[in-house]
């Protein structure tokens, strides 16, 4: 693909990431990540205590998402867009429940950083249609007359922002082309999210993602006993991403972050109403007021300590030990690599020393992890950009890796001249029956071959 158009739509985060690992290495690329997570995480535990949830109740479901989230566990662009969608959806939510309408004009400021940060902009986009149309919906079936003009100027003032923000983001590198990009490579055709394992259905026989199950099943539960009726914004919110979490497990951690504060605030009106429930046995009642009061002194308690000294010092500290590369005086008490169970890392060291030559074939995986290690000695095939690469180079790209009768003649296509690959797939086990090629190089986790003629 040398040569060929790419959309570098993450090109922002590609600079800030850079920058961190100029000066700090994977150390400081590892700690960005988990300070950008648990900032997204604590934050939404904090916005759902201070809309009024029960904080036992908020503390379950915060931590509930942020594990359902650990599909995407990954120091990657995306939990740039994990965080600017929970603080937009918390922008919405503040001027929806009354709040001063100002605040919806830094959504577009937002949405210019957003769409140079990760195509992941769209989402907000899509936000702000469910809030517009929840509010227009209010405002046709509402017997109330205040509700309805509230609910007019609302769906006005979303559809507004929504125009802004949709015009913003077309401040970009590529125009109005990224958007039809995002919808050529991921709406347009379908063989993509077909064989891209993050954009597949999630499979609940993972770890991962029974936690998600977990959640989904609370989300059944809560509304089966609930006795607060559901907004229009909520109802599309729950059905919008509820289908996209089924569609794709990529979407897990932005379920998560939209679901979790609708059930907190659900099950926190269910626990106030069974209190006060004449119709409820006594000693339900009693569980339940117990349950409030303990959570409401817990409150008080939490309250009490609102200094920001510890959580700052140790940012601070790890930081520090990041910009000295791990070094803690003269131990190196902090080295975050790339695990060789995962990646080819020893394969890397036979490479650094034997220098093969011609063009090389691996997987998509892996080829990232060469392009980081040996830039621009060693041209991958294939790597992660698979919108980039297109629907038919894939399919020759999985012809091969699963070996489709034609796999033979694209290795002759492109000339191949060695390959590195797992040696759990399929293609080593046909290569070995094959003489024109020859085993160099077998760590038991990876394995490379070349062709005769080429290691003559």
């Amino acid at each position: 693909a040398y040569g060929k158009p790419w959309y570098a739509w993450e090109w922002l985060a590609d600079v800030i990431l850079a920058i961190v690992h100029q000066y700090t290495g994977l150390n400081g690329v590892v700690l960005w990540a988990n300070l950008t997570f648990a900032f997204t995480f604590t934050f939404l535990f904090r916005w759902t205590v201070h809309r009024g949830g029960n904080i036992l109740v908020c503390a379950l479901f915060s931590s509930l998402a942020g594990v359902a989230a650990s599909v995407h566990w990954l120091a990657r662009p995306h939990l740039f867009t994990m965080l600017l969608l929970l603080l937009w959806y918390f922008v919405l939510d503040k001027v929806q429940e009354g709040g001063d309408a100002k605040w919806l004009w830094c959504l577009p400021g937002m949405a210019l950083i957003w769409a140079n940060l990760h195509g992941g902009f769209v989402v907000g986009l899509i936000l702000l249609a469910i809030f517009a149309l929840g509010n227009y919906l209010t405002s046709i079936t509402s017997n109330d007359a205040e509700i309805r003009k509230k609910s007019r100027i609302l769906a006005g003032l979303f559809i507004s922002v929504l125009l802004l923000c949709l015009l913003i983001s077309l401040i970009n590198p590529y125009g109005w082309g990224l958007h039809k990009h995002i919808f050529d490579a991921y709406v347009g055709t379908s063989h993509l999210l077909d064989n891209i394992n993050e954009f597949r259905s999630p499979s609940f026989h993972v770890t991962a993602i029974k936690f998600f199950e977990l959640l989904l099943l609370s989300g059944f539960f809560i509304l089966a006993v609930s006795r607060t009726r559901l907004s229009f914004i909520d109802i599309g919110l729950l059905l919008f991403w509820t289908h996209m979490a089924l569609f794709s497990a990529r979407h897990i951690p932005l379920f998560a972050i939209i679901v979790a504060p609708i059930l907190t605030r659900l099950f926190t009106c269910y626990f106030s109403s069974l209190v006060t429930d004449i119709n409820v046995n006594p000693w339900a009642r009693k569980i339940a007021k117990n349950f409030n009061d303990y959570a409401r002194n817990i409150l008080k308690f939490d309250n009490q300590f609102q200094s920001y000294l510890y959580p700052v010092s140790s940012t601070l500290f790890m930081v520090v030990l990041c910009l000295n590369q791990g070094y803690l005086g003269s131990v190196k008490v902090l080295d975050r690599g790339f695990d060789p169970k995962e990646v080819p890392v020893e394969a890397a060291e036979y490479l650094e020393k034997n220098k093969l030559k011609g063009n090389l074939f691996t997987t998509d995986q892996w080829g990232g992890y060469l392009i980081y290690r040996f830039h621009p000695r060693y041209p991958v095939f294939f790597d992660g950009r698979s919108d980039m690469y297109g629907e038919d180079f894939l399919k020759e790209y999985l012809g091969l890796i699963n070996l489709e009768h034609n796999w033979k003649s694209i290795l002759d296509k492109y000339q191949i001249a060695w390959l590195l690959l797992p040696v759990s797939s399929p293609l080593p086990s046909a290569l070995k029956e094959v003489e024109a090629w020859k085993v160099v190089y077998d760590d038991h986790r990876s394995i490379i071959f070349v062709r005769k003629a080429a290691h003559q």
